[in-house]
């Protein structure tokens, strides 16, 4: 009898230890609200077209038509810069079809115009820029460090 309890609590101590090894001490525990102070847009669109050229002549028209909407919101130039393009040529039954693709990324401190311009989005539509999935606004809390 002796014998068995001892395995008992040799396993039992084993299973603890084993425990133990996935878990974490936490000391204290703080919530607090916090603004984002920084909102990005990656905003991806494309154009297509018969030959490169004129693909690139309405993504073009489509940076314009971009730059001209954040500017008419009130966002200084620099808040807008180009993050990537991509060139896919198909030849569907035949016929030639370039698309451009492109993105920009809208990157500012100014909470609450980034968030008038994402409800106001449909206006690129109007302007005939063609928005792809994907274009969505993200909010960040770069002062974490600050308030620890």
């Amino acid at each position: 009898m002796i014998g068995a309890l001892e395995l008992e609590d040799l396993v039992a101590l084993a299973v603890r230890a084993r425990e133990a090894d996935r878990s974490v001490t936490v000391r204290g525990l703080a919530e607090r609200d916090v603004t984002a102070d920084l909102a990005t847009w990656a905003l991806t669109y494309s154009a297509k077209a018969g030959d490169l050229a004129s693909a690139q002549a309405d993504a073009e028209g489509d940076n314009a038509a971009i730059r001209g909407f954040f500017k008419d919101l009130g966002f200084p130039g620099d808040a807008l810069q180009p993050a990537g393009v991509n060139v896919s040529q198909y030849s569907p039954n035949g016929i030639p079809e370039v698309t451009v693709r492109q993105t920009m990324v809208l990157r500012t401190a100014d909470i609450k115009r980034a968030q008038e311009a994402a409800r106001r989005q449909f206006e690129l539509v109007q302007r005939g820029v063609v928005l792809e999935d994907g274009s969505g606004m993200n909010f960040r809390f770069t002062g974490l460090n600050g308030i620890k």
